[in-house]
């Protein structure tokens, strides 16, 4: 499935209190969430998998590329596929990942979600507010995207589905509406592991 970017600097609600830590982890509470892809993997002399670096998606539009982080695992770690996907150790290489815990000198995660394909990122949601730019429409099996500008002047892409719901000035729209440049708008985006981010709702607001 085609994924845009969003060129934007992400921000998370998990459990409570959230930092932004530089490579695509962060903070909260106790664990430290790592998204991204899988890059190598480490094995010990078992042939069992002892940790794994992910490159994370871009933070900000000046970030030609993510960081490079390493997660460790050991024994209590628990591994869940997010599809009937599986692969060895338990994962390969350009797999997608979400993994709690385990970035750091003797810290290991505590769970680690993974799919060959992006999914969405546990507790990552948020609310976009901007003008509209442009759109593209969803021609099956194909997303549509639509483009926003935010109060910075900075344009926001997010794809849409057949499960993005539309209302255009409070509303309930069955199909998505016809917009204009400049329209008022907010967007209810989920973030997904590749770092960009679907419309679940999108809110337009016409004079």
């Amino acid at each position: 499935m085609r994924r845009l970017k969003v060129s934007l600097v992400a921000v998370f609600a998990l459990a409570g209190l959230v930092a932004l830590i530089p490579g695509g982890a962060m903070a909260a509470s106790h664990a430290t969430v790592t998204i991204g892809q899988v890059g190598a993997l480490s094995l010990n002399s078992h042939n069992q998998l002892v940790s794994f670096t992910v490159n994370t998606p871009p933070l900000a539009p000046a970030s030609p590329a993510g960081k490079t982080v390493t997660v460790n695992v050991n024994s209590n770690t628990k591994f869940m596929p997010m599809s009937g996907t599986t692969t060895s150790n338990p994962f390969a290489a350009n797999d997608f990942v979400w993994a709690s815990g385990g970035v750091g000198k003797h810290q290991y995660a505590s769970t680690v979600k993974y799919d060959t394909a992006p999914f969405a990122v546990p507790y990552a949601k948020r609310t976009f507010n901007g003008k509209f730019v442009s759109i593209v429409a969803i021609v099956p099996p194909a997303d549509g995207s639509l483009v926003i500008k935010n109060s910075a002047g900075k344009d926001l892409t997010f794809n849409t589905n057949a499960k993005t719901a539309y209302r255009l000035n409070g509303k309930r729209q069955k199909t998505q509406p016809a917009y204009t440049l400049g329209e008022r708008m907010t967007v209810y985006g989920q973030e997904y592991t590749d770092g960009s981010w679907l419309a679940q709702r999108i809110d337009a607001f016409k004079k």
